[in-house]
């Protein structure tokens, strides 16, 4: 008997490092980057339904059959050659255009379903190949972070981000981070496309083990849950590019490592801005020092800057951990 319904949570990403190697042949850029999930999440329900798909989604700009959910529920459907079709709800948490694969990981929690719905009707293995068509970062949301083989402290993401291997911990501490939320997305192609026309003769930083050798660092902070050893550590090498049409990313890592924040960085292709913290009271100290800062000393309002059309500013801050929210800075 068909399951009415398969619900899914599909958490986010953050990226501690993010290294580009140079462009493939391809046309898509080698990268080495190091990614931990997070407590911000989507909500994926799947039911099945006599035939066709469906995608209901608010707040995801395009035609659904644009969405990258709805081509995972295509593509699950062909290759396990379901009789039946697929009604998909998402209910957003993850920030679109954020840099945090929410798109990736609901295309993921899309195949996770289809493959429970029909039974689990092929290997595992499968839904990691259909995920590799799909989108370079859809392979890791289909990992769990806690497994039979040990928890997960990070993912290695190498060649254009599919290639994805499990760093595992014996001990993994949780880490703590504020999340700051901008009101403008950024498009992937886009920042990688200004990359390519600021940078496009990449040092060569190839060691033994890590194209990247500023990688190991931030991999060792993870596996000590050293959260002085990350802040200084994490990096993103489209950063540059995308600040320089989005000022204000930079001037957000200010305020937050004025604000306590050990480290501070731009996650993916942004446009969210990430600062490490060591605990949920440190993090709730930095949130409150931000709001000052920002208003008193920057001159800014953060309901002004979340509100005005067409002007980039700042949406919410969100306190994370690795599997749920711990607090919410609101705007009013």
């Amino acid at each position: 008997m068909v399951p009415r319904e398969i619900r899914v949570r599909a958490r986010g990403k953050v990226n501690l490092g993010l290294g580009i190697l140079g462009k493939r042949p391809d046309g898509y850029h080698e990268v080495e980057s190091v990614a931990v999930l997070v407590g911000l999440a989507d909500e994926v329900a799947v039911h099945p339904v006599p035939y066709g798909i469906e995608v209901l989604c608010s707040g995801v700009p395009g035609p659904p059959e644009e969405n990258l959910a709805f081509k995972a529920g295509r593509a699950a459907l062909q290759c396990f050659r379901a009789p039946f079709g697929l009604r998909i709800s998402i209910s957003k948490g993850i920030p679109v255009g954020g840099g945090m694969g929410g798109a990736s990981a609901d295309a993921a929690a899309v195949l996770k379903a289809a493959w429970m719905l029909l039974g689990e009707p092929a290997p595992r293995e499968t839904l990691t190949e259909i995920a590799r068509l799909l989108g370079a970062d859809v392979p890791m949301f289909l990992l769990e972070d806690v497994t039979k083989e040990g928890r997960v402290s990070a993912f290695l993401l190498r060649g254009r981000g599919d290639e994805v291997r499990p760093v595992r911990s014996r001990d993994v501490p949780e880490i703590y981070f504020v999340l700051v939320l901008m009101n403008f997305p950024v498009s992937t192609a886009w920042a990688y496309a200004r990359w390519d026309e600021m940078f496009q003769h990449p040092a060569d930083r190839r060691t033994t083990d890590f194209a990247d050798p500023r990688i190991p660092l931030i991999i060792d902070a993870l596996k000590t849950g050293d959260a002085r050893l990350l802040g200084p550590s994490v990096f993103n090498d489209l950063e540059e590019a995308v600040a320089t049409d989005f000022p204000v990313i930079r001037e957000v890592k200010q305020v937050l490592c004025q604000a306590g924040a050990l480290g501070a960085v731009m996650t993916g292709s942004g446009s969210t801005v990430i600062g490490i913290v060591t605990d949920p009271a440190h993090g709730l100290r930095v949130c409150r020092e931000f709001r000052r800062i920002w208003a008193e000393e920057r001159g800014h309002s953060l309901k002004k800057s979340s509100s005005l059309p067409g002007r980039p500013g700042i949406k919410e801050l969100v306190l994370v951990g690795r599997s749920q929210v711990l607090g919410r800075c609101t705007l009013s």
